[in-house]
């Protein structure tokens, strides 16, 4: 595996809140255990700090809400294409259960809405993208699904040896010859369109998976932290860090 890929995996994952915040604390009690408590108040403190306020509603909604508007427009739905590209998210394999218990909730909901789209042009092609030569890749269970939703085998194909968006764009590119409607977050949206005009690929929004909502009128007790803010949180810092990463050059 490519050394700069892990190399980007690695960061963003450890980066981001939860498992930065746990860092901050671990490296506070070790601090303390060497007496220096004035520096293990400042780490744990920070960490403890990071984690309440990106898992209180609505602090997480108001980050992630910029990067899932920055594309407001999504493509009309009777203009033709030649496929619906849906790209990959997580998922994870669990024995004696159907491929749709696979698919993480961003997997679930691009493939729900690239079926939808599909519905609506039969004569276009179905293509999952995802996977770093695993088998299965979260490609092939997204196809799995879409097969059991209806879709026929003969309009469905699968790109299983792209471990990224910037080789999802390359390989769809190979693949495809003329605009294809894109299915993706809608937080990844921007980042994603980018890629695909890079190689060359039309490529027309259709986002899904929407997270944010900090408009959303809570009552009180809808203000005690949760897990699901988090997961916005997190959204909103692996997006903020993809991009810059976009515009270093980098894939």
């Amino acid at each position: 595996m490519d050394l700069l890929f892990i190399f980007k995996k690695l960061v963003a994952g450890w980066s981001s809140p939860l498992p930065l915040s746990l860092l901050l604390i671990g490296m506070g009690l070790y601090c303390l255990l060497r007496q220096r408590q004035r520096r293990a108040l400042l780490l744990i403190g920070s960490g403890w700090l990071t984690l309440l306020l990106l898992s209180i509603p609505p602090v997480a909604d108001w980050w992630l809400a910029p990067r899932e508007a920055a594309i407001t427009i999504n493509a009309p739905t009777n203009q033709p294409v030649a496929a619906i590209v849906v790209l990959g998210c997580g998922f994870e394999v669990i024995a004696n259960a159907p491929a749709s218990s696979w698919l993480s909730r961003c997997a679930a909901r691009r493939v729900m809405q690239g079926f939808i789209e599909w519905q609506r042009q039969p004569q276009a092609l179905m293509v999952f993208t995802g996977g770093t030569g695993e088998c299965p890749s979260v490609a092939e269970a997204m196809a799995a699904v879409a097969l059991e939703l209806g879709v026929p085998a003969n309009r469905v194909r699968t790109v299983t040896n792209a471990p990224d968006t910037s080789a999802e764009a390359a390989a769809v590119a190979e693949l495809i010859d003329g605009p294809v409607l894109l299915v993706t977050s809608a937080s990844h949206m921007p980042r994603a369109l980018n890629y695909f005009q890079m190689a060359g690929v039309k490529a027309l929004p259709k986002a899904a998976d929407h997270l944010a909502a900090p408009d959303f009128e809570r009552s009180w007790y809808g203000y005690a932290p949760k897990a699901e803010q988090l997961v916005k949180a997190e959204r909103a810092w692996y997006e903020t860090l993809g991009l810059l990463w976009q515009r270093l050059g980098g894939s």
